[in-house]
C-alpha cells in the first residue's frame, strides 16, 4: 500500500533540476570527512543536477536520482529523494 501510495504521487525532481543535499545529510558528509581526515575537495556538498530520469528502489522505497556536480559539472553520483531538496535560486 505504501510503496504504491509513493508511486503513484510520481517523483519530485525531474532531469534537469537544480538540487541539494538536505542539512541533515551534509552534516554526515562533514562529519565523514573530520573523522577521516579527508578533504572537502570535490564532495556533493552544493548544487547537483539531475542528470536522468528518476527511478523507483524498492530497496529503499524511494525514488532515485542519478546526479552531476562539481566544476563543469564532470562529477556524479546517485541518491534518494529523501535526501534532497530543490535550490529555488
Amino acid at each position: 500500500m505504501y510503496r504504491d501510495n509513493i508511486i503513484n504521487m510520481g517523483p519530485k525532481f525531474s532531469n534537469g533540476d537544480i538540487v541539494m543535499y538536505n542539512s541533515t545529510e551534509k552534516q554526515k558528509f562533514l562529519s565523514y570527512i573530520k573523522e577521516n581526515n579527508q578533504t572537502c575537495y570535490n564532495q556533493p556538498l552544493g548544487k547537483l543536477r539531475i542528470c536522468s530520469t528518476p527511478v523507483w528502489s524498492d530497496r529503499h522505497r524511494d525514488w532515485m536520482y542519478y546526479y552531476e556536480y562539481g566544476f563543469g559539472y564532470t562529477s556524479e553520483g546517485m541518491t534518494v529523494q529523501s535526501k534532497l531538496v530543490k535550490v529555488t535560486n
